[in-house]
């Protein structure tokens, strides 16, 4: 398991020809599986185009765009490929029997040096690994993010089996093909989604309570926490801000809304209780001194400042 050079992608569908089409880039010699040769020439033809969007807006040369497609091989029978590849990755549909019923075929093809890694967006990476694998010490979750071939963040989940080793050679395949991973515990929703899809559940109530049409929850959202989130996540914001000020919004928004913050509101008293009020007071989520302090507004500032170059840019393009 020390190198990965060859990559069976199970699925040819959004997720898995995005996938296939980076991994081609980044020179892997990739094999797509779907069951049948109409997804697969539908795929074929879908990362054919972007790869021509890539070129003409000169992010790739035709040579190069030649040579990745000459590293991608279409399948409608995984077993030949399965019983040689170094990684696995599935990107089927979120169904949890059907998961389970190809990780137990690729448990029975696949050499026992092969990693098996779900592209799982939620499921338990052992309701999968316990149930469909033999050896679940080489099964892990990889959840890449939409679209993969551009977003840059990959989520490395293991199971309570999975080897050590699994996971490192995982993360520096990642590493090397010009990914962003981070390891992450095992649980409903991971990290991202379980934050994505608490700002879509309170983005919905808003659209549902008549407080705002979604196209305004939308332009608010890009032009203020989302165009800041490009640059910083949540821990870093909320230093900048303060944390004494995030518990007393958080505690407002108890009372008025009933939030089941309790947690948050305990974590922040933690910090507030000890000083450490953010930037402000050299210390918060993280530390600061004077001169990390200066640099960190100072960078804040020349992101931002990038940011809403491309923020008034790409609101023109979307009033044109």
């Amino acid at each position: 398991m020390s190198d990965i050079s060859t990559v069976l992608v199970l699925g040819a569908g959004v997720m898995g020809r995005a996938i296939a089409q980076h991994l081609a880039c980044a020179g892997i010699e990739t094999t797509v599986f779907s069951r049948t040769r109409r997804t697969l020439d539908t795929c074929a033809g879908q990362i054919r185009d972007s790869l021509a969007t890539m070129a003409g807006q000169g992010l790739a040369s035709e040579a190069d765009n030649a040579a990745a497609l000459s590293r991608i091989a279409y399948v409608t029978d995984m077993a030949e490929p399965a019983a040689k590849v170094d990684l696995v990755i599935e990107t089927v549909s979120e169904n949890l029997p059907l998961k389970q019923k190809i990780f137990r075929e690729l448990d029975g093809i696949c050499p026992g040096g092969t990693i098996l890694a779900t592209n799982t967006s939620s499921f338990d990476i052992n309701e999968i690994a316990c149930a469909a694998v033999e050896c679940p010490d080489r099964m892990l979750g990889m959840h890449w993010f939409h679209p993969p071939n551009i977003t840059p963040g990959i989520e490395l989940i293991p199971g309570a089996a999975t080897a050590p080793g699994v996971l490192d050679v995982l993360e520096a395949f990642c590493l090397a093909v010009g990914k962003v991973p981070t390891r992450c515990a095992n649980a409903p929703g991971f990290v991202a989604n379980r934050i994505q899809m608490a700002m879509a559940a309170e983005a919905l109530k808003i659209v549902a309570e008549k407080l705002a049409t979604p196209e305004e929850v939308d332009r608010i959202i890009r032009s203020t926490i989302g165009f800041r989130l490009g640059a910083f996540g949540p821990f870093e914001i909320a230093d900048m801000a303060g944390t004494d000020t995030y518990l007393a919004i958080m505690r407002y928004m108890r009372e008025k809304l009933g939030w089941d913050n309790g947690q948050a509101i305990a974590l922040l008293t933690a910090y507030t209780d000890r000083g450490r009020f953010g930037l402000k007071s050299g210390a918060g989520f993280y530390d600061y001194d004077e001169a990390s302090a200066a640099r960190v507004l100072q960078l804040r500032d020349e992101f931002l400042a990038r940011r809403l170059a491309l923020f008034n840019e790409e609101n023109s393009e979307r009033k044109a």
